[in-house]
């Protein structure tokens, strides 16, 4: 395990965060707000904590509410889709 607390030591996902955090090796409280802050880092705003979805609101529009997204998740497995 990295001194982060990731599982993997892919520099992409440590750079980006990963997008569910179960699979972090330690799931404490600065280890979710270093993924969370490394993803909106990113503009990732969603994050899966298993089942649970967590959003940061980053203050500003995004294009990514339309139609075709809600059509795209809809009926999905949660997790088989990015957050």
């Amino acid at each position: 395990m990295a001194m982060n607390g990731y599982h993997d030591d892919r520099e992409g996902e440590e750079q980006r965060g990963l997008e569910d955090m179960i699979k972090l090796d330690v799931l404490d409280e600065r280890t979710i707000l270093e993924n969370l802050q490394a993803r909106y880092r990113h503009d990732l705003i969603y994050t899966y904590c298993g089942s649970i979805l967590v959003s940061v609101n980053p203050y500003h529009m995004f294009n990514i509410y339309g139609l075709d997204m809600v059509k795209r998740y809809e009926g999905q497995p949660i997790g088989s889709l990015p957050p």
